[in-house]
């Protein structure tokens, strides 16, 4: 549903760039760059491990992509037309409770040290307004009961446009709005 609203957005406003934050294994950047093969798509991780994995997933799909070792905007030098992420936003005191399929994910991709699960939302959304193009959009994958914590701090930084997408659960998944 993420990658699916980024390329709506993409295509709707003509973007030209995309910084991916957090890729983990590269899949969102790969998915947009088969889509929208015009687009320069630039996308970061704190892990080097992360990297290694998403550079290869990259090559093995023909797909072009600027990766970028950062700990969010810390090594990014440019300015982009969307920002995309599914960040961790699992609260520490779920751990226990996580899902089997999603366990074999380093923590460090999974786990807040808040307890509402919201701490990178907040960092991304506070700093993007440095690294985002004029009208600009910042998308994310929302965890379950985020979408107003979410929707609030967009607000509280002055972004426009709120969005929030369901999922086929009917769970609140994506959240996008507009710098």
């Amino acid at each position: 549903i993420l990658v699916l609203k980024t390329i709506e957005k993409a295509e709707k406003n003509l973007a030209k760039t995309i910084l991916d934050i957090g890729t983990g294994s590269g899949c969102i950047p790969i998915m947009l760059k088969k889509r929208l093969s015009f687009l320069d798509i630039y996308s970061c991780d704190i892990s080097q491990e992360a990297l290694s994995i998403a550079k290869e997933n990259a090559k093995n799909n023909n797909a072009n992509i600027n990766f970028i070792h950062s700990d969010l905007f810390q090594n990014i030098n440019h300015k982009f037309d969307i920002i995309v992420s599914n960040p961790p936003y699992i609260p520490p005191s779920l751990k226990k409770d996580i899902q089997k399929e999603v366990q074999y994910e380093p923590d460090l991709a999974l786990y807040t040290s808040d307890e509402n699960g919201v701490e990178f939302y907040e960092k991304i959304i506070k700093n993007a307004s440095k690294y985002l193009n004029h009208n600009g959009y910042i998308l994310f994958e929302l965890g379950i009961g985020q979408s107003e914590i979410v929707k609030s701090l967009f607000l509280e930084y002055n972004y426009n446009d709120i969005e929030i997408t369901k999922d086929l659960d009917g769970i609140d998944r994506v959240i996008c709005a507009r710098g």
